[in-house]
């Protein structure tokens, strides 16, 4: 692949607002080529088992403070130019793996395609016929480890860590308090409220969550009583 073909690539993400979005079209191959410039950079002076490790939010600063000022100990005795074919070769991989991750028009890119999360039950690994039942999405995930509403992300994209329940609180009226909270409010498949909660999670709005004993029973759907047996 020529620079001449990677110029609408470069363009793409010379436009781009830097907003992490699940629509992000740059977002996409932002998150693609992060992820193939880490492993050049750190690859040459780091042992292979240890990669990973280095690889995360701490590599990051250390990355792009080289590229801004690149030294022989990183780049070799040319830096500038050993800098600059780094980032050359390494976006030219990046494209190459997005359109292999998502093949197709490149115009559909988003980074929602490919950062997602699922809620995956314990009997899901009794089988696929399980998994279907009990397991919930994939949906679409918003940012990475370096933004707001963190989601980090493991080899295939798909998210692998990230804040699952938030509240605010007023606490001059408790009962104004708001959360978000994921995947719903019962744990009982068939339940409607087994994935209520995860529309809102999933696109970070937030439900008024009760506090007070008045406020609850006002707006309590279901109750459930558990008693002994025989009882």
């Amino acid at each position: 692949m020529r620079d001449r073909e990677l110029r609408p690539y470069a363009e793409l993400l010379a436009g781009w607002d830097g907003v992490l979005s699940v629509e992000s079209r740059a977002g996409a191959l932002y998150g693609v080529w992060l992820r193939e410039l880490l492993d050049g950079f750190y690859r040459p002076h780091v042992p292979a088992r240890l990669l990973d490790f280095t690889a995360t939010r701490g590599g990051v600063p250390v990355m792009l403070a080289a590229l801004e000022k690149p030294d022989a100990a990183w780049f070799g005795d040319k830096p500038t130019g050993g800098r600059d074919r780094l980032l050359r070769t390494t976006f030219q991989s990046a494209v190459g793996k997005l359109k292999e991750l998502l093949p197709g028009d490149d115009k559909e890119w988003s980074w929602g395609r490919l950062h997602t999360t699922t809620f995956r039950h314990p009997l899901a690994a009794l089988g696929p016929a399980y998994a279907k039942a009990f397991d919930l999405g994939p949906v679409p995930r918003p940012g990475d480890a370096h933004t707001p509403n963190a989601g980090t992300y493991g080899a295939t994209f798909e998210q692998t860590s990230g804040a699952t329940y938030r509240h605010v609180f007023d606490l001059a009226d408790w009962d104004k308090g708001m959360a978000t909270s994921a995947p719903g409010q019962s744990g009982q498949p068939g339940s409607p409220h087994y994935d209520d909660l995860l529309p809102l999670w999933q696109k970070g709005e937030y439900f008024p969550l009760a506090f007070s004993r008045a406020r609850v029973k006002e707006v309590t759907r279901h109750r459930l009583k558990l008693a002994p047996v025989g009882r």
